[in-house]
């Protein structure tokens, strides 16, 4: 089984997120997961292989389709400032 990765998000929503790799872990592991939810999700067992997953999960590798993005913080701090108070 192979993962698909879709990027609706980042097409239709440019201004929310910056295009950013992720920063590896240093000696990342995977302590735990949820197996009924990875199933739901379809996520193959193999990803939590520690010699197949652990570079995903701690940002040492992407998996083919993936193209990582940081959310843009945009909260009411943020949309205020420069505004005066009412």
């Amino acid at each position: 089984m192979t993962l698909s990765f879709t990027s609706r998000w980042r097409d239709e929503l440019p201004a929310t997120y910056t295009a950013l790799s992720p920063t590896p872990l240093s000696h990342a592991r995977l302590i735990w997961h949820n197996d009924a939810l990875a199933q739901q999700l379809a996520i193959p067992p193999s990803l939590f292989a520690m010699e197949n997953g652990a570079g995903v999960w701690g940002g040492e590798s992407l998996l083919p389709g993936m193209s990582p993005l940081a959310q843009v913080y945009s909260g009411h701090p943020v949309w205020r400032l420069g505004r005066p108070a009412r």
